[in-house]
């Protein structure tokens, strides 16, 4: 920069902080006139060790002060301190403090151009004369105040669908494990998984030779991934054989490096080579999870080797936890990401049977996530509360959803129908979008999305694109293990012309939001970059849960309003738009919906860049074009033809029950019983979805005479009868806890025994959907683990063909003795604590209605939602009700002395 006589103040960075010292003063509206009138110059230093001492003395000629923009860890301004100490200029450096002594430029554990600026600012003002310079900062620190309405945030990163490292790094309660460097480092994150010990790469596990003998606890696991282990790692294992400390290592075998991106691990060899080397160190014992045919022969003969199915990994942790000295324990399964990527690459064949979850019999108890710990396995809402689906698009197969205590999940085995192609759909050539608003100059557009589903490719496409166009672009790609389902965030800045500064939007400057993940994009640091009067904003209308939310029982996602509620108050407009859904619905693959919804933001007229320009891009990723062209055009058509994307959405769920009006064939069935109930229905006729409200009642009831009787029926429509007329006379505009006390009796009355659940498994609805999106009539196998066999030792599901079905319509027709003296599943314990439970409930239900008053009216609603948290199957079911009952009945006491 060019340097003036009058110039009294410098500023000097170096690297990528000098590109944020520019966008500072950009920022402070300090361009190179203003900086010449104020007298302020500038420097950029290219080399700083060692540093030039006489380029330094040239630029501080004349100045009075000069303010070093250094990192944390400094260095810079000692040398420039130092460079001008015996020197003719005397210009106070300053930088990790100020004039006063108080911490200032390096105090902040990330420096960015926004960040300078509010320090910048008032100093400059005083420095150089120029009190207008402190107002500047005054639309930056708006934006930043308006973020505070952000969450924080709470995308963590997270193991892939399917990742064998969610398995393998769980513990036996009581123990302790160390960490370390690899993708099982995010079992930090994870509580449960008590990773207290983290050391560098190859030393994982060193550290316990010191600490040992000072602690309680005289065991240790370590995890140590195979690229770690080959690379370094052995010789930690060396060090805890030779010092004789009690540990197990964990050798989490997955075949690749699969934290920076899927590649070979430099001198790895087979398992059984591993083990023999291992066991020439001096380790002990060697359990492994395997069927690799080497190492199981290698089992055969020697005894300090056993291999063992998933099911034994438990019991060989805990019995290994008490041997003293080195042992090892490898999990061999293939890294997940990598077998997807191998499978859409067409290198690997993918399984000719999926797994699905049969939402009717799915009681949402969130027991196979919190055993899986997948991120594929997403809650769906339902008319019977939450319930579980799988998410096929990520799901890597790995199938330890399984271990859920829940008869629900089927294996569908037939080719996939192929999805309905919209461009049968569309009649016209698709018209020119609007105008871009953009003079020309910065042009910035924030991406936030999930790891591993295209982000960094959609701001690499539209980089790619403006240089076709003949436009300048910078972009920052802000990831870490973010790929591992994390947030991931990409700054792109587009401009006519040549750009300065650094790619990163500073707060208040984003022109475009494409938020690929709404949860993501409405936390603090991404609002940062919004502002009312500009930012025009595109959300995709899904909620992906997160890893936490996945190992919670019973979670709820938030509502759509609920998540965009941040974002519509932070933007000029918004739009939401469910690309997921369009994108599995007309193409088949939920991967799509990123370039779907770049294609909607261009037809809306939110990216400068022209459709040639995005299409060669495209075309030069080289990676599934056709597909990605596809997905960019019907992007374009769904936003010219709101018809066509309601049409593909028609078919994107199953039916549930309580669809369609069924109050009329719940009359013809009920009689006097469901008259009485509809007629206290009724009095709520001035809610606005009291129709709604019936409609499902009168579902759930003609769903009790299928599932039993017309007894059992009743017997639910009298007890909701009297708590709606209460209700009633206390609120007749809301029938809230009516509906509430209706789904869970229902739920309680109708328990998922042997008959129902093959009733449920054979029922039309559900099967008729699986037909529709299938090319071919589906072969069905059911996992189940049976009562009755479990209670005779099975610690396991079995996988049952299409052979049992007719023994389930036996089933069926035998429903009749339900609860009788003949009923052959009656006498076991988690069928007499469903029948407690029934009448439990009906008991806090009559309670509720005899002390309901507008006073008690929330609690009494409250302790109705509770009850909803008693689900699951046997065990798990149980345990729910142990814990909840008690809770539920010192509230019930609790809502009586309120009337």
């Amino acid at each position: 920069p060019p340097r003036h006589a009058r110039d009294r103040v410098g500023l000097l960075a170096a690297g990528s902080l000098y590109r944020e010292l520019e966008s500072a003063l950009a920022l402070l509206g300090l361009d190179e006139p203003e900086r010449a009138r104020l007298g302020l110059r500038l420097q950029k230093i290219d080399l700083v060790w060692p540093l030039e001492a006489e380029r330094v003395r040239e630029f501080a000629s004349g100045l009075e002060a000069i303010a070093v923009v250094d990192s944390r860890r400094g260095g810079l301004e000692e040398q420039v301190r130092a460079a001008l100490y015996d020197g003719p200029t005397r210009a106070r450096v300053l930088g990790s403090r100020d004039e006063r002594g108080a911490p200032w430029l390096a105090r902040r554990h990330e420096i960015s151009g926004g960040t300078l600026a509010q320090d910048l600012a008032p100093w400059l003002a005083s420095r150089l004369g120029e009190p207008a310079l402190a107002a500047r900062i005054a639309p930056l620190e708006a934006a930043l105040l308006r973020a505070e309405s952000g969450a924080e945030p709470s995308r963590a990163p997270h193991f892939c669908s399917g990742c064998p490292h969610a398995a393998s790094t769980r513990l036996p309660e009581g123990s302790l494990a160390g960490g370390g460097i690899g993708c099982h480092t995010m079992a930090l994150l994870m509580p449960e998984r008590e990773v207290k010990l983290v050391g560098a790469m190859g030393a994982e596990g060193s550290h316990w030779i010191g600490l040992s003998p000072y602690t309680e606890s005289r065991h240790l696991f370590q995890n140590l991934g195979d690229g770690t282990y080959f690379h370094s790692g052995r010789l930690a294992v060396r060090a805890c054989v030779e010092a004789g400390v009690s540990i197990t290592y964990k050798l989490l075998w997955n075949g690749v490096v699969a934290m920076t991106g899927g590649q070979d691990a430099v001198g790895a060899k087979p398992l059984a080579a591993l083990a023999r080397d291992l066991l020439s160190d001096g380790v002990r014992r060697i359990v492994a999870m395997s069927n690799d045919a080497e190492l199981v022969a290698l089992a055969g003969y020697e005894p300090r080797v056993r291999v063992v199915e998933r099911g034994g990994w438990d019991a060989a942790m805990r019995e290994l936890r008490e041997q003293p000295g080195t042992s090892v324990m490898i999990w061999d399964e293939p890294c997940a990401n990598q077998k997807q990527r191998l499978e859409r690459r067409g290198v690997l064949a993918r399984s000719r049977e999926r797994i699905v979850i049969d939402e009717d019999v799915c009681e949402g108890c969130g027991d196979c996530g919190l055993k899986s710990a997948c991120v594929s396995l997403r809650p769906v809402a339902t008319a019977l509360g939450r319930k579980t689906r799988i998410h096929a698009s990520s799901c890597s197969d790995d199938r330890s959803c399984l271990d859920g205590d829940c008869p629900a999940f089927l294996g569908v085995e037939a080719p996939v129908a192929e999805p309905v192609r919209f461009e049968s759909l569309t009649s016209a050539e698709l018209p020119d979008p609007p105008p871009t608003e953009w003079d020309g100059n910065r042009f910035e557009l924030q991406l936030v999305g999930i790891g591993s589903t295209g982000v960094v490719t959609i701001d690499a496409l539209l980089v790619r694109a403006a240089e076709h166009d003949g436009l300048y672009a910078m972009h920052l790609d802000q990831t870490g293990l973010a790929q591992r389902g994390g947030k991931v965030v990409s700054h792109c800045v587009l401009s006519r012309a040549p750009l300065s500064g650094s790619p990163r939007i500073e707060p208040g400057r984003a022109d475009v939001l494409l938020a690929f993940d709404p949860l993501g994009a409405s936390d603090r640091e991404s609002l940062r970059a919004l502002d009312p009067a500009r930012t025009r904003a595109l959300v995709h209308d899904l909620y992906v849960p997160t890893g936490a939310d996945v190992s919670t029982p019973g979670f709820e996602p938030p509502s759509s309003s609920e998540l965009s509620g941040p974002l519509r108050a932070a933007t000029r407009t918004l739009e939401r738009v469910p690309a997921e859904l369009l994108a599995e619905a007309a193409l088949g693959q939920a991967l799509a919906a990123n370039l779907l919804l770049l294609g909607f933001a261009w037809q809306r007229g939110l990216v400068p860049v022209s459709r040639a320009a995005l299409e060669r891009a495209i075309r030069e990723n080289g990676v599934a074009v056709a597909a990605n062209l596809r997905a960019l055009e019907l992007g374009r058509a769904v936003a010219c033809d709101a018809a066509l994307a309601a049409k593909l959405l028609d078919d994107a769920t199953p039916p549930a029950i309580g669809d369609g009006t069924r109050i009329a064939a719940a009359s013809s069935a009920l009689g006097r019983s469901w008259s009485d109930l509809h007629e206290a229905l009724n009095r709520f006729e001035h809610a606005k979805d009291c129709d709604r409200v019936t409609n499902r009642i009168a579902a759930l009831a003609l769903d009790l005479v299928d599932y039993q009787s017309t007894r059992l029926a009743a017997r639910f429509c009298a007890r909701i009868a009297r708590l709606a007329e209460i209700e009633a006379s206390l609120d007749p505009d809301g029938p809230a806890l009516t509906e509430a006390a209706a789904i869970e009796l229902y739920r309680f009355l109708a328990y998922k025994d042997e008959y129902e659940v093959a009733r449920l498994l054979l029922r039309g609805p559900h099967r008729r959907w699986l037909r529709r999106h299938s090319a071919r009539e589906p072969r069905i196998r059911y996992h189940l683990q049976p009562p009755l066999l479990r209670s005779l030792g099975l610690t396991r599901k079995l996988a049952f063909g299409p052979w049992i079905e007719p023994l389930f319509a036996a089933l069926i027709r035998a429903r009749g003795l339900r609860g009788t003296a003949l009923d052959p599943f009656g006498w076991t314990r988690a069928r007499r604590l469903e029948r407690e439970l029934a009448g439990w409930l009906e008991g806090v239900l009559d309670e509720l209605g005899a002390r309901l008053s507008a006073e008690n009216r929330a609690e009494a609603l409250e302790i109705v939602k509770l009850a909803a948290g008693i689900r699951g199957y046997e065990g798990v079911k149980a345990a729910r009700a142990a814990s909840l009952r008690p809770i539920i009945d010192r509230k019930l006491a609790a809502v009586a002395s309120l009337r």
